[in-house]
């Protein structure tokens, strides 16, 4: 692969002062005075008298570039490192984030040095991210961001990843030392929970939720045709019988997945095997039913 590129105005050694080099060894000229007025800890630094060249062999080498100090950023590659300054210059266009290891990259960079409004930016690119097949992406930046202390968007992306298929047991983070084993396991632990959490809705006699919610979706319980297995005073309808065992089925899986609890399921199921009594009722009302089920589901993950 080529070495990324820099460009303008961070390839002009006349209108810097100091220089970032990031972790894959790209050197970026930058104004101190930038970087001082974004970030409290460059403040600092910027208020400290630059370093005296070395007059010995005993004292210790000052990095330097064409004559200026050089500053490593050991968490920054180029791409997010030149993402991060694009946001701080004054003058640019503000880069789109839009893939999401440059986003969470940027956020984690800005959150060390205390960049507040870049942190706000990237952290608002993140949360617009769609995570749709990047289950284990999901979880490595719930699991990042909860070790931050960033708990509003670690608890996003803990949904996201509930979302998708169940990842392998690898997970980056953890196997690099960035997050802790105890952390993962709460977070599985926090999936196995909303699993039972959701499973109490699909109990097989559905009266036996809270009465607030049956209120709302005993349409799917209930028929008074003769459908499916007769009860006291009613039959438990087969669309609820069936639909209840497909969702089942994946909820483990993906607990929180659009095509768990779907509109398209739940009508296909009422034309499968709704009777004339039931079926119709159900596929006219499937919409606020599934709304009414997404709607519990959130309160309850």
């Amino acid at each position: 692969l080529l070495p990324f590129a820099v460009d303008a105005p961070f390839n002009d050694r006349f209108l810097a002062d100091i220089v970032l080099r990031s972790s894959d060894g790209i050197d970026f000229f930058v104004s101190r005075s930038i970087l001082a007025f974004a970030s409290p800890f460059f403040r600092e630094m910027a208020e400290l008298p630059p370093p005296s060249p070395p007059t010995g062999e005993s004292d210790q080498e000052v990095l330097t570039k064409d004559g200026l100090p050089v500053i490593i950023m050991d968490e920054s590659t180029a791409p997010v490192l030149d993402a991060l300054l694009r946001v701080l210059y004054p003058g640019g266009s503000v880069p789109a984030l839009d893939d999401v290891d440059i986003a969470l990259g940027v956020t984690l960079v800005a959150e060390k040095y205390e960049m507040t409004r870049v942190s706000t930016l990237s952290e608002q690119a993140l949360l617009r991210m769609d995570m749709s097949g990047k289950g284990a992406k999901a979880l490595e930046i719930s699991l990042m961001c909860r070790a931050r202390g960033s708990k509003v968007t670690a608890q996003h992306f803990a949904l996201e990843w509930l979302k998708n298929p169940f990842p392998d047991t690898y997970c980056a983070p953890v196997s690099e030392g960035r997050v802790s084993a105890s952390d993962i396991w709460r977070v599985f632990d926090y999936r196995k929970r909303v699993e039972n959490q959701i499973s109490t809705l699909f109990k097989e006699d559905l009266s036996e939720c809270n009465r607030t919610f049956y209120d709302k979706v005993e349409i799917l319980y209930k028929c008074s045709n003769d459908c499916g297995r007769a009860s006291s005073s009613y039959n438990t309808s087969r669309v609820w019988t069936t639909w209840r065992a497909s969702v089942l089925e994946t909820l483990h899986e993906r607990p929180l997945a659009n095509d768990t609890i779907s509109f398209e399921r739940l009508t296909e199921v009422a034309s499968e095997t709704g009777c004339d009594h039931c079926g119709s009722r159900i596929k006219g009302d499937a919409r606020r039913i599934i709304a009414a089920f997404k709607e519990e589901i959130i309160k309850r993950a």
